[in-house]
């Protein structure tokens, strides 16, 4: 559409390193000209990476991790849209594994920038964790939406509320002609330190438990309280 490329995934369904879906996703990234269309946009329900203190949120975002982002870091991907949490909440611009990766010279994105979109239904603030997590660069729990505006060298997205206020924003860039460096970028990921899930969350057992059924079941809705 224009100059992006949007892709929508089921999250609820196989996504493993093997998957059907998965290896159709690769062949999408692959037919992607990038001097023509510059930007790429994943879109699926289930975020990667999540201000959430529950335990089945984590554990899915872990398994989407491993499987996904291998191949996001490696096409440069520049926007993951996610919601099933029910907020706002944006990493900071450029993330490898959970880590702040920034922007090169150029002022282009070393990474994706996560945007979790759920911020249309119930509010759940108690499931965020106390601290919030290194990548995270804003959250709210009000309603609101997004608008995203796209040149061939920016795109910008802002978070809105529902009066129109604006609640955050944020720009990507990259230099006209712009194209991706795919064993630039695999060598980049490869070399990111991963972000460390807090440990209020059983994150081993949790991903033993659903990695025979990727994504397809949930292991109950027990949930730890926000402290104050």
């Amino acid at each position: 559409m224009g100059f992006v490329h949007f892709i929508q995934l089921n999250s609820e369904q196989m996504l493993g390193t093997t998957s059907k879906q998965r290896a159709w996703l690769e062949q999408q990234f692959k037919a992607i000209d990038r001097s023509v269309t510059p930007w790429v946009i994943v879109g699926m329900h289930r975020p990667l990476l999540v201000d959430s203190n529950d335990k089945s949120d984590q554990a899915v975002a872990t398994l989407l991790r491993k499987s996904l982002e291998p191949l996001f870091a490696k096409y440069e991907v520049d926007v993951v849209l996610a919601g099933h949490i029910h907020a706002a909440q944006r990493s900071c611009i450029g993330v490898l594994k959970g880590t702040c990766v920034g922007v090169n010279a150029q002022g282009t994105a070393l990474g994706p920038t996560h945007v979790l979109t759920g911020q249309g239904g119930y509010q759940s603030p108690l499931n965020a964790f106390k601290t919030p997590p290194s990548w995270e660069a804003w959250a709210s729990w009000g309603f609101g939406f997004n608008e995203m505006l796209v040149t061939r060298t920016t795109l910008r997205i802002n978070a809105l509320g529902i009066d129109g206020t604006q609640l955050d924003t944020f720009t990507l860039s990259k230099p006209q002609g712009w194209t991706p460096n795919l064993v630039a970028a695999a060598a980049r990921y490869a070399a990111t330190a991963s972000w460390v899930v807090p440990q209020t969350v059983d994150i081993v057992a949790l991903t033993a438990s659903l990695v025979a059924n990727f994504v397809t079941q949930s292991i109950g809705d027990d949930q730890w309280p926000r402290p104050t």
